[in-house]
């Protein structure tokens, strides 16, 4: 296996030209580097506990690396030692990024495997390992797949997340040498063809084009200072249909249009690459490569950009048709990662019953691996271009869209279509988007969401509301909080017209039994002022609840009162009207209706202080800690339960509320069945929940 490896790696390397390893010696040593650790990316020097883990695991020998080592400085000074490790380290990483990448893969399972090799990527362990059906287990390749994965704002870190692609080779921004005039002058293109500012630390504009300012600041280039010696003469603006941005600038004596854009479609419009300091025609070789350069960055999720020029014979106001003949000059790509929060507030959508699904400009390799890095993507079958839905019908695109999470290269017209045929299969559709291209689809949308630090002003105004932390999490958030307002909305509703049920129906029996009415007047008013309206709002306070994530959205037009809620209520009130008229049965049994009355009416109010807290959820709660956990309808109840109390044992309260005062032993009846409401409540939401 390592020899075929080493071939490989020997094989892509005399493809790739580079003349300055043939050296008998450094050759060799390269290729003991490539038995140690396929792709040879460690600087032993720099890196002594790596190699001392390595040969705890047997894996290498000290002889090895001695031998190495000899080799290398028997044949160079230290000056030159250092810099041939410096450059061996850089062309061994070009060499495994060809190598490497071009024959690795997701599988349709999620895993990510390499051909060659036959070994699938360990994420948590951070290795590459056979599968072990070969029995080849031990031996582990160090090299990670996501080599750009710099999630950080520190500015080394930032760095690191940029790559260019110029003169055949991928170099870490963090590495850019800025005498090379190749990457020099795609640094100061990517700056000139360019629309943001950014002032005082205020970023104006596309992130991904403040990205490439900033990354000039760091290397210590100021973008403003680079347009005022080179001012914009004239220009094409960005067009998401084209996927091009053209500017025209004066620069060492000639005039010159700089373009960049998407590779795939900029790569149809080249004749020439510069090589070096020299422009020659651009061969099927150099397109093969740029475009498995492009793919390797695309499945690191980077996002990339392609860059050219072309020179022009006077000053002239660029047109579309000056958009062709172009000469390569290099890529640039660049970490555009997701927020920490994004993938457990993917995971939070899903579980709640929401599809999230992802529009993008992107090339379609980008997209989906940062898709599937935050869980919106299980399989490559559920990503596609723009391309392939614009042939389609909307009946088609209706049948389609259900299958598809990732949408890559779309136009503002394919993102319209895609919000319709969401809705016109009956679905809310929300939408989010910052740019003017976005604007209708954030119209076409039930709830448009607009960016509000990157968000153009077009995408504000034709959106529903404004998301100022542009975070997607937020989002979800306030998923949630909508969730919990409508339930507790709910749960009061539910409280009043079940309590109103109880009461009715009381009055109800009374009459067809022709038994004397129950309720006086003050007390139902006394009911409806107090012992309702308290427990009432404290519902409407009760503390969020992260389990409505858990359940489904209804439906678009979902009645409030639907069967299983008007169900509920009626059997809550057939309870609680139960105790009641039980109470005043009791006291009826003498014929002393005035007794019956206020025995009924103490019932009555009591049953509905307690039936709050069986109204918090629609499943039992009495033996959890989200009984306790709302202290106004607890203030509610207390509050409610001495007003009661007073009423029906303060002898000066009699004749007002047309009450009879209870002995001890009647007032313990009351209070029996009216917190009897709660088991026998909450053993029915039990019993409902177990059906479920």
């Amino acid at each position: 296996m390592l020899g075929e490896v080493e071939s490989k790696l020997e094989e892509f390397y005399n493809d790739l030209g580079n003349k300055q390893l043939q050296d008998e010696v450094v050759a060799a040593a390269v290729k003991e580097m490539a038995e140690i650790c396929v792709g040879g990316l460690y600087v032993y020097d720099e890196n002594k506990e790596y190699i001392n883990n390595m040969i705890g695991q047997d894996l290498i020998n000290k002889d090895t690396i001695g031998h190495i080592r000899e080799l290398l400085i028997e044949n160079y000074d230290v000056e030159g030692y250092e810099k041939y490790v410096y450059k061996k380290r850089e062309d061994m990483e070009r060499i495994y990024s060809y190598y490497f990448n071009t024959f690795t893969s997701v599988l349709d399972d999620g895993r990510i495997y390499n051909s060659i090799l036959n070994m699938y990527w360990n994420d948590e362990a951070g290795l590459w390992q056979s599968d072990g059906s070969d029995g080849w287990v031990r031996f582990t390749l160090m090299m990670p797949y996501r080599t750009a994965a710099a999630e950080s704002t520190d500015s080394e870190k930032e760095k690191k997340s940029k790559y260019y692609y110029v003169n055949g080779e991928s170099v870490c921004s963090g590495e850019i040498n800025l005498k090379d005039p190749a990457q020099r002058e795609l640094l100061m293109f990517s700056m000139l063809c360019n629309d943001s500012t950014n002032q005082n630390g205020q970023e104006i504009g596309d992130p991904t084009e403040t990205a490439l300012i900033n990354l000039g600041s760091l290397l210590g280039e100021d973008y403003a200072q680079v347009r005022e010696e080179y001012p914009r003469l004239s220009e094409v603006p960005f067009d998401s249909d084209r996927k091009l941005m053209s500017t025209e600038h004066f620069i060492d004596g000639r005039y010159v249009m700089v373009v960049k854009g998407a590779v795939d479609v900029l790569l149809d419009r080249m004749s020439h690459i510069q090589d070096g300091d020299t422009l020659r025609k651009i061969t099927e070789e150099d397109r093969v490569r740029i475009e498995v350069q492009n793919k390797h960055f695309s499945e690191n999720g980077l996002r990339v950009l392609a860059f050219a020029f072309k020179t022009m014979e006077q000053e002239q106001g660029l047109t579309l048709n000056d958009e062709n003949d172009l000469t390569f000059l290099g890529l640039i790509s660049m970490m555009d990662p997701p927020r920490v929060e994004s993938k457990d507030a993917v995971a939070e959508c899903i579980k709640a019953g929401i599809k999230p699904i992802m529009i993008t400009g992107d090339h379609k390799v980008t997209a989906a691996a940062i898709a599937k890095r935050i869980g919106i993507l299980e399989n490559m079958s559920e990503a596609c271009e723009g391309a392939v839905i614009e042939d389609m019908t909307d009946e088609e695109l209706q049948e389609f869209v259900p299958n598809i999470s990732v949408y890559a290269r779309v136009s503002p017209e394919h993102k319209i279509r895609i919000v319709r045929a969401w809705q016109e299969r009956g679905n809310i559709v929300a939408m989010t988007g910052d740019g003017v291209n976005d604007a209708p689809a954030l119209k076409q949308a039930d709830i448009g969401v607009a960016m509000g630090i990157t968000g153009s002003e077009v995408a504000k105004d034709a959106a529903a509301m404004v998301l100022t932390d542009d975070n997607f999490a937020t989002i979800v958030k306030a998923v949630e909080n909508g969730r919990n307002i409508y339930q507790n909305i709910k749960n009061a509703i539910q409280f009043l017209l079940s309590g109103n049920f109880a009461a009715i129906l009381a009055v109800l029996y009374a009459s067809l039994a022709s038994l004397p009415v129950p309720f006086a007047p003050v007390h139902l008013l006394f009911i409806n002022l107090l012992t309702d309206s308290l427990p009432a709002i404290a519902l409407g306070l009760e503390p969020h609840n992260p389990e409505v994530m858990k359940e489904k959205p209804r439906a678009m037009g979902e009645s409030i009162l639907t069967k299983p809620f008007l169900t509920s209520i009626g059997v809550e009130g057939l309870c609680i009207g139960i105790m009641t008229m039980t109470a005043f049965m009791i006291g009826y049994r003498d014929g002393n209706a005035v007794l019956a009355s206020t025995m009924a009416f103490g019932t009555l109010c009591s049953s509905r202080l307690v039936h709050g807290f069986n109204c918090k959820a629609n499943k039992p709660i009495i033996f959890t800690k989200r009984f306790w956990n709302n202290i106004y309808l607890i203030g509610a109840f207390v509050l409610g339960w001495l007003l009661i109390t007073g009423v029906l044992m303060i002898p000066a309260l009699q004749g007002m509320f047309k009450v009879q005062t209870l002995t001890v032993a009647q007032l313990m009846t009351v209070y029996g069945l009216a917190l009897l409401n709660l088991p026998v409540i909450q053993l029915l939401k039990w019993i409902r929940t177990r059906k479920k």
